[in-house]
């Protein structure tokens, strides 16, 4: 606990770390609606967002260390608990979202922080992405380090989620075209948080950027908003015919993105429904292609769609300096899409660095290049 390090082997699941970091009085801040089964040399190799990223950042922030097996049969063994190591190249990092195509991932150090003591949750009804963006920069103004969470849900998504046979309670009153999730967190078990929340969204609300909003008054109701967000995935299943993005943008332009996706879909797949969640804070929103499932039958049918939808967001995307993926990684599906978007010279290096350490093309052959 001294260090605020955890050494794990690459098999331990995500939930295993998290439950002995708590038991040591520590907080793993990685958080994946997956993490009962993700385990952490997956999560290394794909270098993992999630929710918590505005705050702790992505999977290649929290780890100090890693050991890895070559192709060639050799150990890079770089389990350090270091903070400060400037000894030369960060081989380390080469293996944070590589997709085992250069090694296999065995074990890691991994940064631990205070346990929060408490927390406060609000849900809040906005008028469009921009105010999204306002309430944010207010929020990060008045709560600073505070702020852990930022997530964002359009209406289109919101009302998938509502229309599950699970059937969610709405903590809202009204239906809104956004929906902001904010929580605050602190280590000290004394901070007023739920006070300093509530005085927040009042000053937001004055300021006319939010329209409603609901703060969790107990457990369970914290509970039941995280989990509406944690059910978009199996709400988009259970839509259509869905195609998901993992996309970035700069921050300022989140609304840019929102917008020209809605756009040229309408135009190119007038069957189409966009609907949009994600981590504004981290400029991270996941545009979703919703389709009815009559509009491909056949695999080649809907490769060639998706082809089409995939090409579609990534324009928006790239026009505005963005990323076609943001923590999800390339894997196999994406590798085309990969090549159009990187600069030929970014692409020649990493098929160097490939060769590099596999020149076999032994490690995951046909993933990422």
């Amino acid at each position: 606990p001294l260090n605020n390090t955890v050494a794990v082997d690459a098999g331990c699941t995500l939930a295993a770390v998290q439950a002995e970091a708590a038991a040591a009085g520590r907080l793993f801040p990685m958080s994946l609606g997956s993490e009962g089964s993700c385990q952490i040399g997956g999560n290394i190799a794909t270098n993992a967002g999630g929710t918590a990223v505005l705050r702790y950042g992505p999977m290649r922030d929290l780890v100090l260390g890693i050991e890895a097996v070559l192709p060639d049969g050799r150990v890079v063994d770089a389990m350090k608990a270091l903070r400060k190591d400037n000894t030369g190249y960060a081989l380390k990092h080469l293996f944070i979202g590589s997709e085992g195509t250069l090694g296999i991932v065995t074990g890691a150090v991994l940064k631990l922080f205070a346990k929060p003591a408490s927390d406060a949750v609000a849900m809040v009804g906005l008028d469009d992405i921009d105010a999204a963006l306002r309430l944010l920069h207010h929020v990060q103004a008045r709560a600073g380090s505070r702020l852990t969470n930022f997530e964002v849900i359009c209406a289109g998504e919101y009302d998938l989620v509502m229309a599950l046979p699970k059937r969610l309670h709405d903590p809202l009153a009204a239906r809104h075209p956004w929906v902001a999730i904010v929580e605050l967190t602190d280590a000290d078990p004394q901070a007023p948080l739920e006070d300093e929340l509530a005085a927040i969204v009042h000053g937001a609300m004055e300021r006319g950027i939010v329209r409603e909003a609901v703060l969790a008054a107990s457990k369970a109701q914290a509970e039941l908003i995280w989990e509406i967000r944690h059910s978009v995935t199996e709400a988009n299943v259970n839509a259509g015919l869905t195609f998901s993005h993992d996309t970035s943008v700069p921050v300022s332009r989140v609304p840019d993105f929102v917008r020209g996706v809605e756009r040229l879909v309408a135009e190119r797949f007038p069957a189409a429904k966009p609907v949009f969640v994600g981590h504004v804070g981290d400029g991270n929103i996941h545009a979703v292609v919703v389709l009815p499932r009559e509009a491909a039958s056949a695999t080649a049918d809907v490769d060639a769609l998706a082809a089409a939808v995939n090409a579609t967001v990534d324009e928006v995307a790239l026009s505005l300096d963005g990323s076609i993926s943001a923590e999800h990684g390339i894997g196999r599906s994406n590798r085309a899409r990969l090549r159009a978007y990187l600069d030929p010279a970014d692409f020649a290096l990493m098929q160097g660095i490939k060769s590099l350490f596999d020149p076999k093309g032994l490690m995951n052959p046909g993933v990422l290049l």
